[in-house]
């Protein structure tokens, strides 16, 4: 049983192209950091040091693991990412790095967007749940009543999460702002213009500027359309 749940979610991930794109965005930054030399690795924790917080691992995705390996990798991502942001645009100004230019310009276009940041956290919250449900179907001495309890915690999971939304979300929306489009009459004012904490369609949809822990996030009408839609399209599949 254990292992159809986790066939089940890869197969998933493999119908739904955004969801496969967001694993790729998660491999690519362990690939960057753990691939190469270890400089790489060795310039974030210096980053880390110099701001007075610690680094956590960046491990790749699996194409073929548990749910709770996944659920590390994406948090590891999570726990780092504003030290990634500093790091990253660091990196753009050292002249030894020119060959990776490109690659590292490419990677920070990618985590500053805010598709991925809702996806980092959306996924954070469903793999912390995936993770709780594989371990109670790997219990031998589970009762098969348990594990339908486990499955039908999923479907009801599921369910709710095309209204609703987890923790890791909730604290993401708590640290976001959004600051509305401004006219011509808007700019022209001497009056400052508010912001306020973002619900998830104005964070994803909005056509104002949104941050997230101070990083201005970026969105193309195509992200910003299509993001709630294949969330959704995804949970169905899971069904």
């Amino acid at each position: 049983m254990p292992h159809r749940l986790e066939l089940t979610i890869k197969g998933t991930f493999a119908l739904v192209t955004m969801m496969r794109n967001f694993e790729d965005e998660i491999n690519t930054v362990s690939n960057f950091y753990y691939s190469h030399s270890s400089k790489r690795k060795s310039h974030l924790d210096m980053t880390a040091e110099k701001l007075k917080q610690r680094t956590y691992a960046l491990n790749k995705i699996r194409k073929v693991g548990w749910a709770a390996s996944s659920a590390r990798s994406i948090r590891g991502v999570r726990r780092n990412l504003p030290i990634l942001f500093i790091d990253l645009r660091s990196k753009l100004k050292e002249k030894e790095l020119e060959d990776s230019w490109p690659e590292v310009k490419g990677m920070l276009n990618h985590l500053t967007t805010r598709k991925f940041i809702f996806l980092l956290h959306f996924m954070s919250d469903f793999y912390n749940t995936m993770s709780i449900l594989s371990e109670s179907y790997q219990e031998d001495t589970a009762l098969l009543i348990g594990k339908e309890k486990s499955r039908l915690n999923l479907v009801n999971y599921s369910i709710k999460s095309k209204n609703s939304y987890g923790p890791e979300v909730i604290e993401m929306l708590g640290h976001s702002r959004r600051y509305p489009a401004l006219d011509e009459s808007d700019i022209d004012s001497d009056n400052e213009v508010e912001s306020h904490a973002c619900n998830v369609e104005e964070f994803l949809t909005s056509e104002g500027k949104v941050f997230w822990n101070d990083e201005e996030l970026t969105a193309n009408r195509r992200q910003r359309e299509n993001v709630l839609e294949t969330k959704n399209s995804f949970l169905e599949i899971l069904l």
